[in-house]
């Protein structure tokens, strides 16, 4: 709700008296982020996230076990770690420079 609030303040700020505010988009990414990195883990626990379940119901819980897991390390686990190598480098860049948002 805090997320909603301030992205449409800060939209209405800007389309009706010319303002925009960094300070306030950055806040909209930051908690867009913390929604996503504490929600995620509850959704895989819970078995809540999106999947293709009109295909899998029809097969035996093994196979959806084996598919689940085919899934992770032929998509997830390889996104994964290219992100890490390809953001690294840019990380240490910024930390080393003394990068900072205004």
């Amino acid at each position: 709700l805090i997320a909603v609030l301030i992205s449409a303040a800060n939209a209405v700020t800007r389309k009706f008296f010319n303002l925009s505010s960094n300070a306030l988009l950055e806040l909209q990414w930051v908690l867009f982020a913390a929604i996503f990195l504490l929600s995620a883990p509850y959704a895989l626990q819970t078995n809540a996230h999106v999947r293709i379940d009109i295909l899998t119901n029809r097969l035996p819980a093994r196979a959806r076990v084996w598919i689940e897991l085919f899934g992770t390390l032929l998509f997830l686990l390889p996104m994964t770690i290219l992100l890490a190598v390809l953001s690294w480098p840019v990380f240490v860049s910024a930390f080393q420079s003394g990068e900072a948002s205004s």
